[in-house]
């Protein structure tokens, strides 16, 4: 962070699954600096770090908890986890 500006803000992403066949994927792996940053490795969150001044502010964005998708898909990360 030292090298981003002050009043700057950077967007990490995880990245997003690949279609394979219907309604199959290709096995997910997130971007590296997503995992460098935050360790996790699910798709389609993202990472905000925002600089102001000497205060760096970070906040991650998860999808939200469906109880009926992570019974097809598996569990999810929930906010207490991440």
């Amino acid at each position: 962070m030292d090298c981003i500006e002050d009043d700057s803000a950077v967007l990490i992403l995880s990245g997003g699954e690949v279609r394979k066949l219907g309604d199959e994927n290709f096995p997910f792996t997130p971007s590296a600096n997503f995992l460098y940053f935050t360790g996790l490795d699910k798709p389609n969150e993202i990472l905000l770090l925002a600089k102001s001044g000497n205060e760096v502010t970070e906040t991650l964005f998860i999808e939200p908890f469906d109880e009926e998708k992570a019974k097809w898909v598996g569990p999810v990360i929930l906010p207490d986890e991440a």
